[in-house]
């Protein structure tokens, strides 16, 4: 109800003109946020055939495998990094590139964007890092042919069939908004932006994993070369086992409280570069989320930098009780939304 009151204010702003492109939200302060209206019906077209559904233009230009790339693409909006966005962009232009040649041709737009994040991001797009199951429905838009990187099969018909514009308009949506929220952080492996949200999977992506990015999953431990990643849910829910009940919380604008995984010892080779991080070279990634669920909706972690090690309780063991202090000490406004529990205020929390 909401995201259609404000799909047809900003359309009365524009006079009653359809905004059928990401790009016509960027032209005014007042609009609002497309990649709701991308977030809640699978695309921004999909959206927009709800809205506008007598609309006989909208319903002439897209078919189930244009929506389906479509669909796809917009899924990577708000962009956690640029690299794939770019190449994208790039593939619009030429049918056909080497890798260096690619590596060039992105330097030259971005000089930061290192040569291993530029062959990841090929390998993800070709779907390299997927499982079987995923695989099959992957949408392919770029492909391999001896020593060059070619068009995609779903590319090349989206090119065909005259929609060329819709992958541009969402391709320099997501590059311009990206360069809005990122563009002056550092471009690090792994990329995070402060305080910004993430799901367990983004880690994989944004630290140039190798492997399935399916591995990253379930645990509130993960690690990629000198890098671990910590999940950590303020809250659990009422009927969580015993067992994994950690007692984590935030004690401090710059201290944490943390729990390892129950089958991690002070002895161990993880238990030692955790309790060391500082001493051999390990980076601690902290992201946290105050609820599990909202309305039976998996939330986002926000990610709150990197911390330290700085003490840990001797009388704990599987798991480590650790106090660990972050690099950036949290805002006040976030301290405050993160440490007051609103359990009891929100009945909806599940």
């Amino acid at each position: 109800k909401y995201l259609r009151e404000d799909y047809f204010n900003f359309k009365a702003i524009l006079r009653q003109q359809l905004p059928d492109h990401l790009m016509d939200y960027e032209y005014y302060e007042a609009s609002p946020d497309p990649v709701r209206f991308i977030q809640q019906a699978g695309s921004y077209p999909d959206f927009l055939l709800k809205v506008e559904s007598n609309n006989n233009l909208l319903l002439q230009k897209w078919n189930s495998e244009s929506l389906n790339v479509i669909r796809y693409l917009q899924s990577m909006l708000p962009l956690r990094r640029p690299v794939e966005f770019m190449i994208i962009d790039l593939f619009t232009s030429h049918t056909q590139l080497t890798l260096v040649q690619l590596e060039t041709l992105i330097q030259h737009q971005n000089s930061r964007i290192d040569s291993h994040s530029i062959r990841h991001a090929v390998c993800n797009l070709m779907g390299d890092f997927l499982i079987e199951s995923e695989k099959r429905t992957h949408v392919k838009l770029i492909d391999k042919q001896e020593e060059l990187i070619i068009r995609g099969p779903d590319l090349v018909s989206m090119l065909n069939n005259g929609l060329v514009d819709e992958i541009v308009d969402t391709v320099r949506y997501g590059l311009l908004r990206f360069d809005r929220e990122f563009g002056q952080t550092p471009y690090q492996l792994p990329f995070f932006g402060l305080y910004q949200t993430y799901s367990m999977r983004d880690a994989a992506l944004l630290s140039n994993l190798e492997k399935k990015f399916n591995s990253f999953r379930g645990s509130g431990l993960l690690r990629n070369h000198m890098d671990f990643f910590l999940y950590i849910d303020l809250h659990k829910d009422a009927d969580v086992k015993e067992s994994i009940n950690y007692k984590d919380k935030i004690l401090s604008h710059q201290l944490i409280q943390w729990e390892t995984p129950n089958a991690t010892s002070q002895e161990s080779t993880v238990g030692q570069r955790l309790i060391k991080n500082q001493e051999l070279g390990y980076s601690l990634h902290v992201f946290v989320r105050k609820y599990k669920k909202i309305d039976g909706q998996p939330q986002a972690y926000i990610y709150l930098g990197k911390a330290n090690t700085v003490s840990f309780d001797p009388n704990s063991n599987k798991p480590i009780t650790m106090k660990l202090a972050c690099e950036s000490p949290l805002p006040d406004e976030l301290y405050r939304e993160l440490t007051l529990d609103t359990r009891k205020d929100l009945g909806h929390l599940s």
